[in-house]
């Protein structure tokens, strides 16, 4: 697992470092440069001439660096300035000095010719306001060369924390970070502008960061369930899953299936009697409890339903529930009995928001699924606000509620109880398509059932179901795969996952 940081975690992080370790921040400029020479030359970039341009801060510091150590190794390099002389750093000036020893011009404006890389200096990590000005029109001139592009730390205009563009930014084909990779850099639009990441450690250890913490795993994590010899059915788990509603069976079925192509050893489910056909068709495997309308009404199927739960290892609910009258009574009748871990989704979810109060689960785990629509209904919050800011999001709604937060976009985050933080970073826009939802769902019922805690079933349920989208985007295409290509590809991707 790599960790993330936001713009001040990244601040406290090098202060600690420089006030606390005693290694200077110049010290650190060094390593910083001399990390990008490396990757410049592990990637062959060095075979021509290299522009630098460089700006007031810092990163304009590593800049400078970064010139002076390739004019110490025979290569040639134009620096350029940009901003106001008046706002150099102390340690701007003095890799300004040292340059100026050298005999190493530096320029005011581009100079009129190619150059085979081109590096941006200019702002990295430390911009909060928008680009405009000169700085806008050289962004715009570095954005219009030929030549490969590398971003210092962060691409120039692209903020640290959300990912968003201030106005302009320099468009990176490879993104040379240090010490840990930063939030906006996984975040769109912003990710879109980083290219190729590479994270270069420059003396700033993991132990200077704070918890909470936000976390991505690499493809070499191992995190799905063991599976284990001797083992049965029962070793991975019995699912009651609630879905589907009365003609409206698809979704029940995908989450069915996704259930056990995940690996839970059994799963049982719950829905309208009109479905029981069609999932007996589709999905043999499956065991059904089928209900009509007001059955909870009679004790002996009430009854049935306290069987299953009782049954069960784990419960999914609220996939094609619909917010009838009938959904609505089983989702209470199935959250005041039994303590079972719950995994809750799209209706059950709709008919949580409905309450007045946020619900807190204290002696039952619970994984809740929302969109960034079911999470401004649940939080009251408005969607352009959750958008701006789903970490804290999540990591509120998780606090308040003793829930893990599953807050499903683009980049889908996964927050616990205690405020720790996963991030995804794998799947693609052909994911965003009917039942990939109830598919997920399925799957995190699986990881939940096979003995991972909640946090940890939620955030492997959320990798697998993204890469093995990534594998169905690749034989079907973004365009064309649809939620059941999903399931299809899980097989694959767990044995990929788990190294086999």
């Amino acid at each position: 697992m790599k960790r993330i940081v936001t713009r001040e975690e990244m601040r406290q992080s090098e202060q600690c470092t420089i006030l606390e370790h005693g290694v200077s921040s110049l010290i650190l400029m060094e390593r910083a440069a001399l990390s990008v020479y490396d990757v410049l030359r592990q990637e062959q970039l060095l075979s021509g001439k290299a522009l630098i341009v460089c700006g007031t801060g810092n990163n304009g510091g590593d800049g400078l660096a970064i010139a002076r150590i390739l004019f110490e190794h025979g290569y040639e390099a134009d620096v350029v300035m940009t901003g106001d002389p008046g706002k150099h750093t102390i340690e701007v000036k003095q890799q300004l000095s040292s340059l100026k020893s050298y005999g190493i011009p530096i320029y005011d404006e581009i100079p009129k010719q190619s150059y085979t890389v081109i590096i941006d200096a200019i702002f990295g990590i430390g911009l909060t306001r928008e680009i405009s000005g000169i700085a806008s029109d050289r962004l715009a001139e570095l954005n219009s060369m030929t030549g490969v592009k590398v971003a210092v730390d962060l691409p120039s205009g692209i903020d640290a924390d959300t990912g968003r563009i201030m106005g302009i930014a320099f468009h990176a084909d490879l993104t040379v970070t240090f010490a840990f990779a930063k939030l906006g850099m996984y975040r769109y639009p912003g990710t879109g502008y980083c290219g190729r990441i590479v994270v270069c450690p420059i003396g700033i250890l993991p132990e200077t960061l704070q918890e909470p913490y936000i976390m991505m795993y690499d493809s070499s994590d191992r995190i799905l369930p063991e599976r284990r010899q001797p083992s049965h059915k029962g070793t991975y788990g019995k699912v009651l899953l609630i879905a589907g509603s009365d003609g409206m069976c698809g979704a029940a079925i995908l989450a069915a299936e996704a259930v056990l192509r995940a690996g839970a050893g059994m799963v049982k489910v719950v829905t309208a009697k009109t479905n029981g056909e069609a999932m007996t068709n589709r999905l043999p495997e499956a065991m059904q409890v089928l209900y009509h309308d007001g059955f909870l009404n009679r004790q002996e199927e009430r009854n049935k339903l306290t069987d299953a739960i009782e049954w069960a290892d784990v419960i999914g609910m609220g996939p094609g529930m619909s917010v009838s009258d009938t959904a609505e009574g089983i989702v209470d009748f199935v959250m005041e009995n039994g303590s079972r871990p719950l995994i809750l989704d799209a209706d059950a979810l709709n008919l949580l928001a409905r309450r007045q109060s946020t619900p807190a689960w204290k002696d039952r785990e619970v994984i809740i699924t929302p969109h960034i629509k079911e999470m401004e209904r649940l939080s009251r919050r408005p969607a352009a606000e959750i958008t701006e800011n789903p970490y804290q999001t999540a990591r509120d709604y998780a606090s308040a509620s003793g829930a893990v937060c599953v807050l499903k976009d683009a980049r889908t985050v996964i927050a616990a109880p205690d405020g720790n933080c996963i991030l995804n970073t794998a799947g693609n826009s052909g994911m965003a398509t009917a039942g990939s939802g109830d598919v997920l769902t399925g799957i995190i019922c699986a990881m939940k059932a096979q003995g991972l805690s909640a946090f940890q079933a939620a955030s492997a349920g959320v990798t697998l179901h993204a890469r093995a989208g990534d594998h169905a985007a690749e034989k079907k295409s973004e365009y064309g795969m649809i939620a059941s290509d999903i399931i299809k590809e899980l097989t694959e991707t767990e044995s990929e996952m788990n190294g086999i």
